[in-house]
């Protein structure tokens, strides 16, 4: 199951073409993209998030365990207070998010349609 998910990331990220994306990576190769995993939900996660911003990343890739809390709202609170609606993201769970898995995918849908050009 887990290499199932790793592969549709990989193929999503393949595909991804977002014109904002593509601008902070500058048409240039080497562009920044970030990652990120066991983020939890603590002091140090909006200080993640602005450092994910201040490096100019194209994107990020979250690898699961996103807040330790089951809780999407305050989740996806924190990802728009650090990068804004818009900024453009990929995300597999991991086993501490499997319980709330259903708000936590609402929210990345919400996220990813707002996100012109997906295929």
């Amino acid at each position: 199951m887990a290499e199932v998910a790793v592969l549709a990331l990989a193929e999503a990220v393949a595909a991804y073409h977002h014109p904002a994306a593509e601008a902070r990576l500058g048409g240039v190769e080497g562009g920044q993209v970030a990652f990120l995993g066991d983020q939890g939900n603590n002091s140090n996660t909006l200080a993640v998030l602005d450092l994910v911003k201040k490096e100019k990343a194209a994107f990020l890739i979250i690898l699961g365990d996103f807040d330790y809390s089951n809780n999407a709202a305050e989740w996806d609170k924190d990802l728009v207070a650090g990068l804004g609606a818009d900024f453009s993201l990929f995300a597999v769970g991991g086993n501490h998010d499997v319980s709330a898995w259903k708000d936590y995918k609402a929210k990345l849908d919400a996220r990813l349609a707002r996100a012109a050009g997906v295929a």
